[in-house]
């Protein structure tokens, strides 16, 4: 009597080791390369390709290439894009990082996204949703999404903290400081509490009035 198919197949490989041996397959690595690799991989969440490329043992075009035409999708070259900020704001950047996402076009209903694994529904349909847009997306190296959402995203923080900078510096020109008497006679002790449980910011607003 044949056993269950579940009992006689074998376990499938890791994704990164099926990668490589593709890898080695298309002569783009070494046998060896592939076991270094996966040696330094261990550990980490470092895609296999990106490892590859960091060490050197391949090209950055090479390995997109190589995605591309596995994927059967465009691949991209980051570092020569000229992306609008106002698209990145598409995406969080909390998303963009949680699943190595980037947004780089948008026209009309469509958004053209980089992803160092295309494969990953659960990135598309996130994405998907949240922005009422349909995702296309194109392939790109771990390490250069990583680069571009740490550039792009990073501006948009500065620039929001300079803001508030900004706002502290104005606000402690306009604000008075009062003697204790003052403070005294302007607010009891009730509000006092009250003020306590609220944001500094609201605190401080409140006390201004």
């Amino acid at each position: 009597m044949a056993k269950p198919k579940s009992e006689t197949s074998k376990p499938k490989q890791p994704v990164s080791r099926r990668l490589g041996d593709l890898l080695v397959a298309d002569g783009l690595i070494t046998p060896e390369q592939l076991q270094q690799a996966l040696q330094e991989q261990k550990g980490s969440n470092e895609k296999l390709g990106s490892i590859l490329v960091r060490l050197g043992m391949l090209h950055e075009d090479q390995y997109i290439g190589f995605l591309s035409r596995q994927y059967g999708i465009p691949s991209i070259t980051l570092s020569q894009l000229d992306i609008d900020p106002e698209v990145v704001k598409l995406i969080p950047v909390q998303i963009a990082k949680k699943y190595e996402v980037l947004p780089i076009k948008r026209s009309g209903n469509t958004l053209t996204m980089a992803m160092a694994d295309p494969t990953n529904v659960f990135a598309l349909d996130d994405v998907g949703f949240m922005t009422n847009l349909q995702v296309v997306p194109v392939v790109a190296s771990q390490g250069a999404i990583r680069q571009a959402i740490d550039r792009l995203y990073d501006v948009e923080v500065s620039t929001l903290t300079d803001m508030i900078t900004a706002m502290d510096e104005e606000a402690a020109v306009d604000v008075e400081v009062m003697e204790d008497e003052e403070i005294s006679s302007k607010m009891n002790v009730i509000e006092l509490k009250e003020s306590a449980d609220e944001a500094p910011v609201v605190r401080l607003v409140n006390m201004i009035l």
